[in-house]
């Protein structure tokens, strides 16, 4: 997890972008940048998790054409890396050089290749636009919203957007959902003028903060087939089980896994046993002998597994 924010319009600053990050420091421990020019500013706040040298951000693309800020995991970059955009100039082995290197090479098109979560920003120097976009299945947060100077506002939290000038009020409508579902649906949120990035969609800005386009990259939803046999169809679950805990176990620090005394758990952990081979698992409760405690049934799992 790490926090991103910005500013595109009359209000970028360095001094307000700043505050925007301080704002969402919790989200990355591990170091902040900040990039800035006439009618942009952005802002990164890092979790490291993989190239934890060289994959500090705001990152530049090899030509200097591309600003990015990024947020996420984009778990097929070692593919990208080495097959789709190998000829491309790398400074470092992170994933967000993969944005990059796509953004470099085809443009907004690179967004329906990256396999991943993840919400971005991207400055392009030779159209001066901003690209905001967010993955299909809208794991990593992304809000936005226009300030009284008409600069266009976004960050991972909404307390970024406030931090930076905003002062919005409360949407009654957004927050009896929120009341009512404990979450709010679509791209509303509980305050007037700040909304949600949708899943797979991406948005141009322009220098002063007006949104050119607003582009949906989700690819068709897979056909069923009605046809399969059973055996066949356990096989191509457990292939895709399998397939999904992997791609989330790269990392370059430790990566544990929480175990529950529940099945959806224990399925992840004997995944990535199968992937990893070592695993280490952890559980979460309560002191004492409180109810909701599931103690002794992770402990059972864990050694059914045999992980930590």
């Amino acid at each position: 997890m790490c926090g991103i924010a910005g500013i595109v319009g009359p209000g970028a600053t360095q001094e307000a972008v700043v505050q925007m990050t301080t704002a969402v420091a919790h989200r990355g421990p591990d170091g902040e940048g900040f990039w800035t020019e006439d009618g942009v500013a952005l802002g990164h706040r890092r979790l490291a998790i993989i190239d934890l040298d060289g994959g500090d951000q705001p990152m530049r693309s090899s030509s200097g054409r591309w600003i990015l800020v990024f947020n996420g995991e984009i778990y097929n970059y070692k593919f990208l890396r080495e097959e789709v955009y190998r000829d491309y100039d790398y400074s470092n082995s992170s994933d967000s050089e993969a944005i990059l290197a796509g953004l470099e090479t085809e443009g907004t098109a690179c967004l329906e290749r990256f396999n991943g979560i993840f919400a971005f920003a991207a400055w392009d120097r030779q159209t001066e636009s901003l690209l905001l976009a967010r993955d299909s299945t809208g794991v990593k947060p992304l809000y936005f919203g226009t300030a009284d100077d008409g600069s266009l506002l976004f960050g991972s939290e909404v307390k970024a957007l406030i931090a930076g000038g905003m002062r919005p009020k409360p949407d009654f409508g957004g927050l009896s959902v929120y009341l009512d579902v404990r979450f709010v649906p679509g791209a509303r949120t509980v305050f007037e003028g700040i909304n949600k990035l949708a899943p797979g969609r991406s948005l141009m800005v322009s220098r002063d903060g007006n949104i050119v386009a607003s582009k949906s990259f989700l690819d068709a939803a897979p056909k069923i087939d009605r046809h399969v046999r059973k055996r066949d169809a356990v096989a191509r679950v457990r292939k895709a089980m399998l397939d999904a805990v992997k791609r989330q176990l790269v990392s370059d620090v430790p990566v544990g896994i929480l175990l529950s005394g529940g099945v959806d758990s224990a399925a992840v952990a004997a995944a990535a046993r199968i992937a990893e081979g070592a695993v280490t698992t952890y559980c979460v409760g309560y002191s004492g002998d409180h109810w909701s405690n599931e103690f002794a049934e992770a402990a059972e799992t864990a050694r059914i597994l045999g992980t930590e």
